[in-house]
């Protein structure tokens, strides 16, 4: 195992889904926050709300997470025209797939995919893919509109 400035955070309820990621990203699993070594940067883990990222510096702004259900995302997928939508159609009359080679948390993709395009999202860091996929898989149980919106989204790492 490599050692990471980020570690992942397990608690109780949260303690499978956080060893499965662990293993995954190939990071160190913590059982406290107490016990997050002195040389990490920041810190993943689950609560009620899905996956966050938290940095272990108290200046930084923070959590981080994916939530397209809340939120500046939603209202910008559901309401008005978005100049990347523009953009990305031009002219064109037909349907669209698009390639989101810079996925990042997913806002673009998901404005994208709330007009009706096909997205193929790559994010190539792994801790902000899986943020992203987190958001991805809590908006598919979401609100019927979100999740059909999330299902025109298909994620690769």
């Amino acid at each position: 195992m490599v050692v990471a400035p980020i570690v992942i955070v397990a608690d109780h309820a949260s303690g499978e889904c956080c060893a499965v990621l662990a293993a995954q990203l190939d990071l160190p699993l913590v059982t406290r926050i107490e016990a997050v070594p002195p040389h990490c940067v920041a810190w993943l883990g689950y609560d009620a709300s899905g996956l966050q990222l938290h940095p272990i510096d108290a200046d930084q702004s923070g959590p981080v997470s994916v939530d397209f259900a809340v939120g500046a995302t939603a209202r910008r997928a559901l309401g008005g025209a978005e100049l990347i939508v523009k953009a990305v159609r031009g002219r064109s009359k037909q349907a669209l797939s698009i390639l989101d080679a810079t996925a990042g948390l997913g806002r673009d993709s998901f404005v994208l995919a709330s007009r009706g395009f096909d997205v193929v999202a790559i994010e190539r860091d792994p801790i902000v893919a899986a943020l992203l996929a987190d958001g991805l898989a809590r908006a598919q149980a979401a609100d019927p509109a979100i999740a059909e919106i999330a299902a025109r989204i298909a994620l690769h790492r």
